[in-house]
């Protein structure tokens, strides 16, 4: 199984290399200087606390609380803050204050690189688990909707959640079509996702998603995997094929297009289960 979150291409998911052999809290520094660097990247990388506080590998509700607690010797120490400062792609010097240079992180080691800290230093165990395969992604394919089964899984998969995103729902799809074949995701191959509302996270360009158009106030729909690119007034979805036939999903950013078809993101493709012999 292919995870796409170690993939270089997509570096502020990184998990955070453990440079600092001490758990004490950092705050050498004024408190509201690091919460307003903090919220400053935050706005700057397009992600909320709760997306910040899981890419780097902390409990989902951390940064978040960090952020709004008066108490500024809770829930933030220099493992934690190093994990972060990779997330929101500036140096933890630049946090503290210490630099007005946002500077660059360094790259998680690849020993480090799938693995999740627990909270409590420790690594989560990974749990084999089964998840509700929903249906077919097929590009270009409008299929009527089925109100009493569409929430009913059509089988189910083994396997262990994604780390770095294990407390959301996971749920997979087959893949139909070519229209991301040049991003190693063929046909036949089963994407295992993880919730975009849950995840909480923004935009960013590089993330491979899957997409859902309706037509038809909804009663024909549309599942398709894309590759994310965010521009300043519309954001693409793009497909990756040697198919030229597969043209990019545009939407302004109202989320909506000019032609009565409703676009929405239902899901973060994590891994690719590939299957070497498609029907």
């Amino acid at each position: 199984m292919t995870n796409l979150f170690d993939e270089p291409a997509i570096v502020m998911f990184r998990q955070a290399e453990s440079t600092r052999a001490c758990d004490k809290p950092t705050m050498a520094t004024k408190p509201e200087i690091l919460r307003a660097r903090i919220q400053e990247r935050l706005d700057a990388v397009g992600l909320n606390a709760n997306a910040a506080s899981v890419a780097a590998g902390l409990d989902r509700t951390t940064l978040g609380n960090f952020l709004r607690n008066a108490d500024p010797t809770k829930g933030m120490n220099s493992k934690s803050l190093s994990a972060l400062s990779r997330v929101l792609q500036c140096s933890t010097a630049y946090l503290l204050g210490e630099t007005d240079i946002t500077g660059n992180p360094t790259s998680a080691t690849p020993e480090n690189s799938g693995n999740v800290s627990a909270g409590n230093g420790k690594l989560s165990p990974a749990i084999l688990e089964s998840f509700p395969v929903y249906g077919t992604t097929a590009a270009g394919a409008f299929r009527p909707v089925m109100e009493d089964t569409d929430q009913t899984p059509l089988s189910f998969i083994s396997g262990t959640r994604h780390q770095r995103f294990r407390r959301f729902k996971h749920f997979a799809l087959i893949v139909e079509g070519d229209s991301m074949n040049l991003s190693g995701i063929s046909h036949g191959d089963t994407i295992v996702c993880v919730d975009w509302v849950e995840v909480g996270m923004a935009e960013v360009s590089g993330l491979v998603v899957v997409v859902e158009r309706t037509l038809n106030a909804g009663q024909l729909r549309e599942w398709s995997v894309k590759e994310i690119e965010v521009l300043e007034d519309q954001i693409l979805f793009h497909p990756r094929s040697t198919n030229q036939t597969h043209k990019p999903i545009v939407i302004m950013r109202d989320h909506s297009t000019d032609n009565g078809m409703e676009v929405r993101i239902m899901g973060l493709v994590v891994k690719v289960e590939k299957n070497l012999f498609p029907l």
